[in-house]
């Protein structure tokens, strides 16, 4: 506890300053320097208000301290200016003044890391994986939680890195072994980087737990993985006779084409409630795995109605076009798709190839040459 000291003003205010976050009135400069000491959470917003300075710099007649609070900038300079507000007097000794600052910065670093986590999920249940990766690494560095690792490992598998996936559900499930959601991820990142001995043990875990859809559809990704596909099949069925969920009827037309049944993928297909952009896309990659490439055009046209500036159907139509032989078309679609998204690197490799296809090989070199330098500058700064 800080020593009591002389007011700096000599007297108690006649107006108290009254600080919005706790109630709490103050008469004096040292008084509101320990509130802020005490409460400096709740007085993050407080110690550098105009309405705070002005009681400083009128009210208590401090003018030469009044000049010297300084609000923190956008640039997330909190903690140093909280710091310097609260050695303008010298009321608090080195000891308090270093254990606040580290308990500043752990605070600061959870609100990065929950800044990153919040916007990497966002990106995540969207689907972009690809965006939410980067933000999970950054977020990693801030500070390490059950939350955050499975969270990770789900989009570490949407972008297929399995291993890396298993290996954070493993330290996700030491940290929480109760929590049934990652050990359903934990036992799919086990079938999925073809763990199956892990898998096994981890499915019977859950099955002393629950029985239901979930637990089905893992054991049809166990049999999908290991190459029994007509149990994956069956086991699918039963998931989706327990609960409806696309992701498993996405999952029953993909059995169905490696059983080379595209007419039975097809039907699954029907199954879905909401036959929107996703339905349809699944739907064109059946056609183009039975051959029936005009087909496949025609779902992704229709796509289309649902946004004219998906980059990612543009380049798809952009490839199927490209596949049909229709070559200008090919060329109009991606043109398109790098309009809406010049530096996608999917677009720029599918324009790579269609330059092939019209024989313009010089233009494919450079593109590829640019790809290249574009990929071996984003593993430079990752690695950093």
């Amino acid at each position: 506890m800080p020593g009591l000291l002389l007011a700096l003003n000599g007297d108690y205010a006649s107006a108290a300053y009254t600080f919005k976050s706790t109630g709490i009135k103050v008469y004096s400069f040292e008084e509101a320097l320990y509130h802020c000491y005490t409460y400096w959470k709740e007085s993050a917003d407080d110690f550098a208000a105009p309405e705070f300075i002005a009681w400083v710099r009128d009210t208590l007649n401090l003018a030469h301290i009044a000049t010297k609070i300084k609000p923190p900038t956008d640039g997330g300079d909190f903690a140093e200016k909280f710091l310097q507000f609260l050695l303008i007097a010298d009321y608090f000794d080195s000891a308090q003044i270093n254990d606040l600052k580290n308990r500043l910065k752990a605070w600061e670093n959870s609100l990065e890391w929950e800044r990153l986590k919040e916007r990497a999920d966002s990106l995540n249940a969207k689907d972009d994986a690809q965006k939410a990766y980067p933000l999970y690494k950054r977020a990693l560095g801030f500070g390490e939680n059950e939350g955050l690792f499975n969270n990770f490992a789900v989009c570490l598998m949407k972008l297929q890195k399995y291993e890396e996936a298993f290996e954070y559900l493993s330290r996700a499930y030491e940290m929480q072994p109760d929590n049934t959601d990652i050990l359903v991820n934990y036992t799919e990142a086990a079938i999925l980087s073809h763990n199956f001995n892990k898998a096994v043990a981890l499915l019977k875990k859950l099955c002393e737990i629950k029985e239901d859809a979930d637990v089905y559809y893992l054991y049809a990704q166990l049999y999908y993985e290991t190459g029994d596909i007509r149990n994956a099949s069956a086991y699918t069925e039963k998931a989706l006779a327990d609960k409806y969920d696309p992701y498993y009827v996405y999952r029953l037309a993909d059995i169905y084409v490696q059983l080379r049944m595209y007419d039975e993928a097809l039907q699954a297909l029907n199954k879905i409630k909401d036959q929107d952009r996703d339905f349809l896309v699944k739907q064109a990659e059946v056609y183009i795995a039975a051959g029936h490439i005009p087909a496949a055009i025609k779902c992704i046209e229709r796509a289309l109605f649902y946004s004219r500036t998906d980059s990612e159907l543009w380049i798809r139509l952009a490839l199927y076009y490209r596949l049909n032989y229709d070559t200008q078309k090919a060329q109009a679609a991606i043109t398109t798709a790098l309009n809406h998204d010049p530096f996608n690197e999917k677009a720029l490799l599918e324009s790579a190839r269609i330059k092939k296809a019209l024989g313009k090989t010089k233009d494919y070199q450079e593109i590829l040459k640019n790809i290249l330098n574009s990929l071996k500058k984003k593993y430079r700064e990752s690695a950093r």
